[in-house]
Order: C-alpha cells, then sequence, then structure tokens
C-alpha cells in the first residue's frame, strides 16, 4: 500500500499520516521506520520537530535525514529490502532543499524520479507533503520554482500511489482510492 497524505501548514496531515502508519503497522505486524526530512534551522523549527517526535511511538525508528536531499534518497533505497512501513514527512521540505537557481528541470526530475523509486519500492509507504497549489503566484523566482516543483513533486506520487488523502483542519478527506488510509 502507497499512500499520500496532503495538506496546508497546521492541516494535521502529519497527523493523519502517523494513524495510518499506526492503523497499518498493527494490521500488518510490520515495523515503522520515519524518515524525518525537517532541520532545525531555528527555534521555532526545533519547537515544531520536538512536538512530531514526542507524538511518535518509541517503537518506530527514525532516520533523520535533515536538509540533505541525497541523505534522504540513500536512506530510502537502505530500507526498501528491509521490508515494513516507510514514513516521509515531508517531502515538500525535501523538495525545498533540492532548490538552486541555477538548476534546471531536468537535474530535479531526475532527483525526483529517484526519491520516487526509492521509497515506492519499500513494501509499504506513506508521503506527507503540502499542498501549496491554492493560493497565488509568488513574485520572487525561487519562490515560483519551490512551487512549481512541488506540485511536479505531488502529481507523481499522487499517481503512482494506490491511495491520496488530503488533510483540511484535522479532517481527511479521500482523493484517490477508498477510505482512510
Amino acid at each position: 500500500m502507497h499512500v499520500l497524505v496532503l495538506g496546508g501548514i497546521r492541516s494535521g496531515k502529519s497527523m493523519l499520516a502517523e494513524e495510518a502508519a499506526r492503523r497499518l503497522e498493527e494490521q500488518a505486524q510490520l515495523p515503522v521506520t520515519y524518515l524525518a526530512t525537517a532541520r532545525a534551522s531555528d527555534g521555532e523549527m526545533a519547537e515544531r520537530i520536538r512536538r512530531h517526535r514526542l507524538r511518535r511511538p518509541a517503537r518506530w525508528r527514525t532516520v533523520e535525514a535533515g536538509g540533505d536531499p541525497e541523505q534522504l534518497v540513500l536512506a530510502a533505497e537502505r530500507l526498501q529490502g528491509e521490508g515494513g512501513i516507510l514514513l516521509l514527512d515531508c517531502l515538500s521540505l525535501w523538495v525545498a532543499a533540492t532548490l538552486d537557481p541555477d538548476e534546471g528541470d531536468t537535474v530535479f526530475a531526475r532527483r525526483l524520479d529517484r526519491l520516487q523509486e526509492a521509497v515506492l519500492g519499500a513494501e509499504h509507504a506513506i508521503v506527507v507533503s503540502i499542498e501549496a497549489g491554492l493560493g497565488l503566484v509568488p513574485m520572487e523566482p525561487l519562490s515560483r520554482q519551490f512551487l512549481d516543483r512541488l506540485g511536479d513533486a505531488n502529481q507523481a506520487f499522487a499517481k503512482a500511489c494506490d491511495r491520496v488523502m488530503l488533510s483540511l483542519a484535522g479532517l481527511p478527506m479521500t482523493l484517490k482510492g477508498d477510505g482512510r488510509p
């Protein structure tokens, strides 16, 4: 089972994904590995990361990829053969870490293909991402690049996943597949 959970900032997407991982863990009797992409760049972000860590069951293994996009791909590749459930939180932070105003879309597309192959190569994967395409087109080129690439990444994962959920105000909506993950 491969699931994509989308939502805005503080929409409840991570909690929805964690709940899905717990249910799948219980049903399939498989271990959960949490791939974390956040980096504590300031006090507020450190607090967000702390709250996320506190919510995770102690039995879950956490792999901190931080702001290194290559480290996340390598971690996902290593985990492929282990079986179990892979929970990636959050694809949008991985996209942000890949931003380079001088890098063309072809390089990003290759990176995205590699990440998608690694993550979806796992028996079960739950991917969290921000749905950022509901607002205005930003004035700054780097912000536009981020939203364009995040949109491409979200669409690629949505197409490949069995189920796609959207979290709005903590309420899950099924966009693809049946029912809750």
